[in-house]
C-alpha cells in the first residue's frame, strides 16, 4: 500500500485538469480570504488540503500581478512560468559566488519583463518583490513538505536547511514550525551555492560527512551540481516536468523517504 500511495501521489498532477479546476476554485478562495481580512498581509494561509500545492502557485503568480498594479504596470499571471524559466536560465552568480542582493533584483527583474513589464518601474516592482521574500509570512509551504519532514525524521535522519537568501531563517523555521536540526542562507555565511563553503558549513552544523549527506533542492546548478562536487548524494525536485528525463529529478518531495531507505 505505501509503494502504491507514493507511486500514485508522486503523478497526481497528470491526472487532474489543474487549468479548469483553478479557473473555478481560485475566484471562491479569494473571495472567502478577503471575507476573513481585507488588509493585505493580514490573513497567513497554510494550503493544508488535498492536491499538491497548485493552489499556492496559482496565488503566487497573481502576486507578481499585484505588486506591478501597484506601480502602474500590467503583468501577466499566464506568462509567469514561461518569465520565471528563462529568468533562471539568464541568472548568473557574483564570480566569486558571493552572496549579492542585486543579483536577484535583476532576476525579478527578468521576470516581471517576461510577465509584460516595461519601462523603469519594473526596478521598483522588483525591489518590492524581493523585499517582500524577506518575510516569512509572504510564503506558503508546499504541502508535501511537512509530511515528508516527518517520515525523514522517523526514520532519525538530521535534517538541515540551506538557502540562497538573506531571509532570516531562524523566523522562518519558527514560522512554520519546521522540524529541521540545522540552517544557513548565504546572505550570513557570504557565499551562496553551489560554493562548496555553504555545504561545508551546513554539514558541520550537522555532524555529517559528505559521503553520508543527501541534498535536494530545485537548481540544477546550486543545488545538485554544487552538492556532487562534494560527493554528496544530490537529487533534483522538478515540479514543473522540466527535466522529467532525469532519472535523479522527482517531481514532488513524497518519493524521497523510500529512496532514502532504499
Amino acid at each position: 500500500m505505501k509503494t502504491m500511495y507514493d507511486s500514485f501521489s508522486s503523478n497526481y498532477d497528470r491526472f487532474v485538469n489543474w487549468r479548469s479546476r483553478l479557473d473555478f476554485e481560485l475566484p471562491f478562495i479569494e473571495r472567502e480570504l478577503r471575507g476573513i481580512g481585507p488588509e493585505p498581509g493580514s490573513v497567513h494561509v497554510l494550503d493544508a488540503a488535498c492536491g499538491t500545492g497548485m493552489h499556492v502557485i496559482a496565488r503566487a503568480k497573481k502576486g507578481y500581478r499585484a505588486a506591478g498594479a501597484r506601480h502602474g504596470l500590467t503583468l501577466v499571471p499566464a506568462r509567469y512560468d514561461a518569465a520565471r524559466a528563462a529568468a533562471v536560465e539568464d541568472l548568473e552568480h557574483h564570480p566569486e559566488l558571493e552572496h549579492d542582493e542585486e543579483i536577484w533584483i535583476r532576476f525579478t527583474e527578468d521576470i516581471v519583463r517576461g510577465m509584460g513589464g516595461d519601462g523603469p518601474r519594473v526596478r521598483e516592482v522588483a525591489e518590492a518583490i524581493t523585499a517582500g521574500w524577506l518575510h516569512s509570512a509572504n510564503f506558503e509551504l508546499y504541502e508535501d513538505v511537512l509530511p515528508v519532514l516527518g517520515r525523514l525524521r522517523d526514520e532519525g535522519l538530521k535534517i538541515g536547511l540551506v538557502s540562497n537568501t538573506s531571509r532570516d531563517l531562524t523566523a522562518f523555521v519558527k514560522h512554520f514550525s519546521l522540524d529541521v536540526d540545522a540552517w544557513i542562507s548565504s546572505g550570513v555565511h557570504g557565499k551562496v551555492k553551489p560554493s562548496p563553503t555553504i555545504f561545508l558549513a551546513a554539514l558541520e552544523l550537522l555532524g555529517v560527512e559528505a559521503s553520508a549527506a543527501v541534498m535536494v533542492g530545485d537548481s540544477l546548478l546550486d543545488d545538485v551540481e554544487g552538492a556532487r562536487a562534494l560527493g554528496i548524494r544530490a537529487y533534483l525536485i522538478d515540479r514543473e516536468g522540466r527535466f522529467a528525463e532525469r532519472e535523479d529529478a522527482l517531481p514532488t518531495l513524497l518519493a524521497l523517504p523510500a529512496l532514502l531507505s532504499a
